[in-house]
């Protein structure tokens, strides 16, 4: 997956949504990116770095995509979701 975004994304849906499909990511470290992306799935240039882009995607098409899938379920399940927002509310309610 190539993402490019011209401004700072909050959150980076399409990232993470690619990265569920087992899709490893190279893009520019703008907004979330920097923290959805790490070496394993994925590679990130300088915002705007189109040279340092065109280095990055054969990389990034080399990584394993498992481990694209991996990081997904690791942080982005719903299960884990539901088990942060109860733990809030529960610290939130004392």
């Amino acid at each position: 997956m190539l993402v490019t975004p011209c401004w700072d994304e909050p959150y980076g849906l399409v990232v993470a949504e690619a990265l569920a499909c087992g899709t490893p990511v190279a893009g520019f470290a703008i907004g979330a990116l920097p923290e959805l992306v790490d070496e394993r799935c994925g590679r990130l240039v300088p915002p705007g770095d189109v040279a340092a882009l065109a280095v990055a995607v054969p990389e990034a098409v080399a990584l394993s995509r498992a481990a694209a899938r991996a990081r997904a379920e690791r942080d982005w399940a719903h299960s884990r979701m539901v088990d942060e927002y109860v733990a809030l509310y529960e610290q939130i309610a004392v």
